[in-house]
């Protein structure tokens, strides 16, 4: 198991790559593999155990595990101001 550093519910691997994994609702991501319809663009429509994401090219709307998504993460396109 990786370590938890103190005062952060993130793995250790996770702040050392330097990623903010905070995701909130509105933020537009990049993840490692495109949709059939090319985009990588997905906006972020529901956060909890699972995530609601809409394709940003064609806006079809599927539903993943949060370990599924930060798993291809690879970047904010958009992210929201809290």
């Amino acid at each position: 198991m990786s370590e938890v550093k103190s005062g952060s519910s993130l793995p250790s691997c996770l702040l050392k790559r330097g990623m903010d994994m905070e995701f909130e609702t509105g933020d537009v991501i990049t993840m490692k593999k495109p949709h059939p319809c090319g985009s990588r663009e997905w906006e972020i429509l529901r956060v909890g155990a699972d995530f609601r994401l809409k394709c940003m090219g064609c806006s079809h709307q599927v539903m993943l595990p949060r370990k599924l998504v930060e798993k291809n993460f690879r970047g904010f396109v958009k992210k929201t101001l809290a």
